[in-house]
């Protein structure tokens, strides 16, 4: 049997036919081949329609036939209704035998009408009619606003009601006749908005989830947006309003217009992202301000929980997750409770907040409306614009791409693509971060203060000091807890840091000590494990060796109260060493007390108490020196003030001149280390005194004579 396939495939001819009628059929159309060498095929054809109720009637589709003698006597000039098939399409069909309304075969038993090309899309049925799709939803969607980057914004009334507590909400609860329909309502949106709403959306019901899919991705001239480099779009969503509301999210300005937080500054900016799973907002924000921010973010475990190891733009190690407060969280899980109870009942939880009480506040109850009734009318036209796309298949938003650009330059969005951060080893990273230093002031020990060098203490001012309780190492951070060490002693080799609970962002570099921390004293002590930061290098990708130790050590806090996390006490702390001025160094003696620790045997042991009311037990005193020569300090007398004195050009100002600034390299270099150790006295109550070495009052008597203050 012979199938009639569209014009421009080749088809088999038929056997010779044996009977008289096709024998007189074929010699009439070789007779008239010459003819059609010559001469323009010339088709007729017939309207075809489907019947819409898929009756048994055989349809009519546009095919192929020679014309009849008759036809070219009346006019064979007459114009051909098939005219959009080529010339040679025809010949081969002619050439075949077929005629219009007659099969081909040998016995003419084939197929009269063409084969059409197929509709069928996605996992659709062939044939398959969706209701819905033949016929247009007569709205006007090709009028939609011209689609730009520019938005114009439109403020929330204010409103400072009272946080209800957890027994007022508990009676918010209302229980009714499970609802199925929400065509009726109209209290936040009109009806005549709604309904056409819904009729919108109804078509889709039957509409395979992919199909509409790639509908909506032709269609919306946003869509190629997507989530650029960030975890999803919601990143970009709040790229959108960030820049809409005048970057108030990540560069909040007073009423002047002056930024209230900065990078050089030690406060943070806070944020909170509610309902913020998995956490495209916020990765958003801390990749705008990376360490210079932290994040609280409240959502529900499980499927919508945070993806934090998925945030590769911004470090995750600056979020801390909370899942409600008490009162809220006890109040959603009664509800919870409830509908897992009507789960299989024709009850329902009808209401959780009265209406009563949103209606009460007019302006956020207009507000409301308004947005809904605008967002709704924004929606009607997509879906019809989706509708649209679906039905044709060619339909394309054009203007994607540069929409794309559009938006990626005015919101400030790099234009790349989203790759996992590569991974890499302490070393190779280490020495990326450093950027060719000499390794020469990474292994150099602190010298030890005596009596023979307490000389180098003359210019009191130049120096800081810092209580030590344990080896100084550097730490690296990786990201999460990919944490290694290294004790700066050559060769270099990094150990991953074992039994420690801590995570840091990646490309952190930090001078550190492992201190045991010390709760409580006795057999009711507690220990724990904690870094305690001495000097920072690489912050998070910042490079921070050439600030000021001052500027290095508030940058450090600020790090560290952007990394730690309250709410985890199962975690390891870490914290900046308390810094004091060499001339105050009679704060120190006065933190120092005698303790009995587990491991003391009773006896009371030199301790040290931190700012939290930890402690733990120092092994002497860092002293660093953060004036780089030849510049130093002093004190002016006559005006009462510091300044700062070169020493080969006699050059003085009050003003921090850039050469005098000690980089990391030289503080680290020139640290001295003055240690307490067997014989040293530092607390009254010390009894074994070694006169060889430095006590506090020798340290103490030599600071005070020398200081000029």
């Amino acid at each position: 049997m012979q199938v009639l396939g569209p014009p421009e495939f080749k088809m088999k001819r038929g056997a010779p036919a044996s009977d008289e009628p096709l024998k007189k059929r074929k010699t009439a159309r070789e007779d008239s081949s010459d003819e059609d060498e010559e001469s323009s095929q010339r088709t007729t054809s017939q309207d075809s329609s489907q019947s819409e109720s898929h009756s048994d009637v055989e349809d009519h589709k546009p095919s192929f036939s020679r014309p009849s003698d008759s036809q070219n006597a009346e006019g064979s000039d007459a114009s051909s209704n098939f005219s959009m098939y080529n010339t040679v399409s025809q010949k081969l069909m002619a050439k075949m035998g077929f005629r219009e309304g007659e099969g081909l075969g040998k016995y003419g038993q084939g197929r009269k009408e063409i084969v059409e090309a197929s509709t069928q899309r996605g996992r659709r049925g062939l044939g398959l009619t969706l209701k819905g799709f033949q016929g247009d939803l007569n709205v006007d969607w090709q009028d939609e606003p011209e689609p730009t980057a520019i938005e114009q914004v439109s403020w929330f009334p204010e409103g400072s009601p009272e946080i209800p507590d957890s027994d007022e909400l508990k009676d918010w609860i209302a229980v009714g006749q499970k609802k199925l329909k929400i065509d009726d309502e109209t209290e936040f949106c009109s009806g005549n908005l709604l309904h056409l709403l819904l009729r919108c959306k109804s078509v889709f019901d039957d509409l395979e989830g992919e199909e509409m899919r790639r509908a909506r991705t032709r269609s919306n001239p946003y869509e190629t947006i997507r989530g650029a480099f960030f975890l999803n779009r919601a990143a970009m969503k709040m790229a959108n309003m960030d820049h809409v509301f005048d970057y108030m999210f990540t560069n909040p300005k007073d009423s002047q217009g002056k930024p209230q937080t900065r990078d050089k500054e030690g406060e943070l900016l806070y944020f909170g992202d509610v309902c913020a799973g998995p956490g495209g907002f916020s990765e958003y924000v801390l990749w705008r301000r990376r360490w210079h921010a932290k994040g609280f973010g409240m959502t529900l475990k499980g499927a919508n929980d945070f993806k934090l190891e998925d945030f590769y733009a911004a470090p995750s190690e600056l979020f801390e997750a909370y899942y409600g407060t008490d009162a809220v969280r006890e109040y959603m899980f009664t509800i919870n409770l409830k509908l897992n109870q009507f789960r299989h009942s024709d009850r329902d939880v009808t209401e959780v907040v009265p209406l009563e009480i949103i209606k009460g506040d007019t302006d956020f109850f207009q507000f409301m409306i308004n947005s809904n009734e605008s967002h709704c009318a924004v929606q009607i036209k997509a879906l019809a614009k989706i509708h649209a796309y679906v039905r044709d298949t060619t339909l394309f938003e054009s203007r994607q791409a540069d929409i794309r650009k559009e938006c990626l330059k005015l919101w400030g969005i790099p234009d790349k693509a989203r790759v996992t951060p590569p991974s890499s080893d302490p070393k190779t990273k280490f020495y990326e971060l450093m950027k060719g230093s000499e390794m020469d002031s990474f292994n150099s020990r602190p010298t030890a203060l005596n009596s023979g060098n307490l000389d180098k203490l003359q210019h009191v001012l130049d120096y800081r000091c810092i209580v030590g309780g344990g080896e100084q190492l550097f730490l690296l951070g990786l990201g999460r807890s990919q944490i290694y060490t290294w004790d700066g002693k050559a060769p270099l080799r990094w150990k991953k840091l074992e039994n420690f609970k801590l995570e840091l962002p990646r490309e952190t570099l930090l001078s550190v000590e492992i201190v045991q921390e010390l709760k409580g004293e006795g057999k009711a002590q507690r220990r724990i494990n904690a870094v305690h930061i001495l000097d920072a290098l690489v912050l998070n990708g910042t490079d921070v060796r050439d600030q000021h130790f001052n500027q290095r050590i508030q940058m450090a806090e600020k790090f560290v109260k952007a990394v730690s996390k309250p709410s985890r006490p199962d975690m390891n702390p870490i914290r900046v060493k308390e810094v004091y001025r060499l001339e105050e160094m009679e704060k120190i003696f006065v933190r120092l007390e005698m303790k009995v620790t587990k491991s003391s045997g009773g006896m009371p042991r030199l301790s040290y108490t931190g700012r939290d009311d930890r402690h733990f037990l120092p092994n002497g005193l860092y002293i660093i020196k953060t004036v780089n020569d030849p510049w130093t300090m002093a004190f002016s007398k006559n005006s009462k003030r510091k300044f700062f004195y070169n020493k080969q050009t006699k050059e003085s100002t009050y003003a921090l001149p850039p050469g005098s600034v000690a980089p990391f390299h030289a503080c680290h270099k020139d640290r001295l280390f003055w240690a307490w150790e067997e014989g040293v006295r530092v607390h009254d109550s010390q009894t074994r005194v070694n006169p060889d070495k430095l006590s506090k009052d020798d340290v103490l008597s030599f600071i005070h004579q020398h200081c000029q203050q």
